[in-house]
């Protein structure tokens, strides 16, 4: 975002529309949500396994990538969804407000997520 951050409001709301767009398909899916997924799976492995001094660090990932995955879907998707539905930059009345709206908030909450 900061590379982004520098471009004009036009550029910066087209750019980061096209990023969400372009993030949305299968393989991002399959990447993020197995993320999860093989956490959780190599946590419930090491459960009953005769060395378990691993298990917390793996607990502590599965926990804190849990984390990143609620505040993806409860704060920057809809920030994303809320920008898409602005539509096209060059219709957009007020583009500046619609980038205010949007990149204060996406920005902090990806320092938290990340």
């Amino acid at each position: 975002m900061p590379g982004v951050g520098r471009a004009d409001d036009r550029t910066f709301v087209t750019a980061v529309q096209r990023m969400n767009e372009a993030i949305l398909n299968g393989w991002f899916a399959v990447c993020f949500g197995g993320a999860l997924v093989l956490g959780v799976l190599a946590a419930l492995l090491h459960l009953g396994g005769p060395d378990r001094r691993a298990l917390p660090w793996i607990v502590a990932g599965a926990v804190l990538y849990l984390a990143v995955v609620v505040v993806t879907m409860v704060v920057n998707v809809p920030l994303n969804n809320r920008l898409a539905a602005a539509g096209d930059a060059d219709r957009i009345p007020d583009i500046a407000a619609v980038r205010s709206a949007f990149e204060g908030a996406w920005v902090r909450w990806n320092v938290v997520r990340a």
